[in-house]
């Protein structure tokens, strides 16, 4: 897949995953339960607006930054990224395929992070309609551990791309 295609899927991602967390709010009171403490009770609130505008602003905004940094400031400035070996990987032979293979990661990482926040707000919603308000503690811990275990991989994966040189010799 070329860049186009990742940003195109990675935009209709962006745009589905805030649509969902607009539409799962809709039922939700005018004082919504945001922040809760290890008991699961709840102890901290926002406005249904504010909530709804920091989960699409966060749907939209940390997916498209975390993009651009890892994905599009490296074309601009490859001197500033920080990987193994560098001068080989940014060779001109090779600077291409880096360039993709790191838009690609970090389009990925967008997709993974969008998911995260659907997943945080269904937790929110599931918290909110539910009487005392009670945070769901499987869900949290469902949602918290495929996100580290996805995050985990992500960097296993370039961790394995930008391996040691010497290995890639011969």
């Amino acid at each position: 897949m070329d860049r186009a295609l990742h940003t195109l899927v990675l935009l209709v991602v962006i745009f589905m995953g805030a649509f969902t967390n607009w539409f799962l709010t809709l039922n939700l009171p005018q004082k919504v339960a945001t922040h809760f403490d290890f008991a699961g009770r709840p102890d901290g609130y926002m406005t249904l607006q504010n909530h709804q505008s920091f989960m699409t602003l966060s749907t939209i905004g940390f997916p498209l930054f975390m993009v651009f940094m890892i994905g599009v400031i490296p074309s601009w400035f490859p001197s500033l990224v920080n990987i193994s070996h560098r001068d080989y990987w940014f060779a001109p032979e090779r600077k291409s395929q880096t360039l993709d293979y790191l838009f690609r990661m970090a389009c990925i990482l967008g997709v993974l992070m969008v998911f995260f926040f659907v997943g945080l707000n269904v937790i929110i919603v599931l918290a909110n309609n539910s009487t005392p308000i009670l945070m769901p503690k499987l869900p949290f811990f469902v949602v918290m551990g495929l996100f580290l275990f996805c995050i985990i991989l992500w960097v296993v994966m370039l961790f394995l791309r930008f391996r040691k040189v010497d290995f890639l010799k011969g």
